[in-house]
């Protein structure tokens, strides 16, 4: 039978909130990489420019939606890691404060 190898509380809560500030900071990176983009040959029409723009806003605007439901994604994954490595710990805690109590009586 295999069991439960957990590190401490803070090391494993620590750990996700690392976890999260990575993945956030690449969100903000690829925020800075799609808000940069340029066209960098002259649209040969005025329709090839606004085609391109069109593009340009419709791609940047689906990596906008796509980094902010990861960013809510990856802070709501941090915050049940460290509400579910508080919870165990608190439950180690006290089932060992119940088998004392057992063990004393």
């Amino acid at each position: 039978m295999s069991s439960l190898n957990m590190g401490e509380p803070d090391e494993v809560i620590a750990a996700s909130h690392h976890v999260a500030a990575t993945k956030l900071s690449f969100i903000d990176q690829v925020g800075a990489v799609t808000g940069g983009w340029a066209i960098d040959e002259s649209p040969r029409s005025e329709l090839d420019h606004q085609l391109r723009a069109k593009i340009f806003d419709k791609v940047g605007d689906l990596f906008d939606v796509a980094a902010v439901d990861y960013a809510e994604h990856t802070r709501t994954t941090d915050g049940r890691a460290t509400d579910t490595a508080s919870a165990l710990h608190t439950v180690d805690v006290d089932g060992r404060e119940q088998v004392r109590r057992s063990q004393s009586a």
